[in-house]
């Protein structure tokens, strides 16, 4: 993924998980923020990126399921993360769209699929 790619899926998370409200096309002031301040165009987190904000979505995600994370070895040595090996259609598309060289975008492409709008 590029640069505009891991900062639109930076958005989505902030968006579908985190509630994250887009009030203005402006590029000033256009978020409004969980805790009720403004923020601007690009104050949300990297969750792609930045460990901490992937762990604060790791814990969203383990609020919703049982999550597992692994390095697999099979796998070019790849981040996986899925639902907890139950054999679900969550579980199969987890583990397909959250394999990564990032344990961070493993986590962002895990909770995308389990976020996906008609599943929150």
């Amino acid at each position: 993924m590029n640069d505009t790619e891991l900062r639109e899926l930076d958005c989505w998370v902030a968006v579908h998980v985190f509630d994250w409200k887009r009030i203005s096309a402006d590029t000033k002031r256009c978020w409004l923020m969980p805790n009720g301040n403004l923020g601007d165009l690009y104050d949300y987190p990297f969750y792609t990126t930045d460990p901490a904000a992937a762990f604060a979505l790791l814990e969203k995600c383990a609020e919703k399921t049982c999550v597992e994370i692994r390095k697999q070895v099979h796998a070019e040595n790849k981040w996986a993360v899925w639902e907890d090996g139950r054999s679900t259609e969550l579980n199969t598309a987890g583990l397909e769209g959250g394999l990564s060289d990032s344990l961070p975008l493993s986590i962002c492409l895990f909770a995308q699929q389990l976020f996906k709008p008609e599943t929150k």
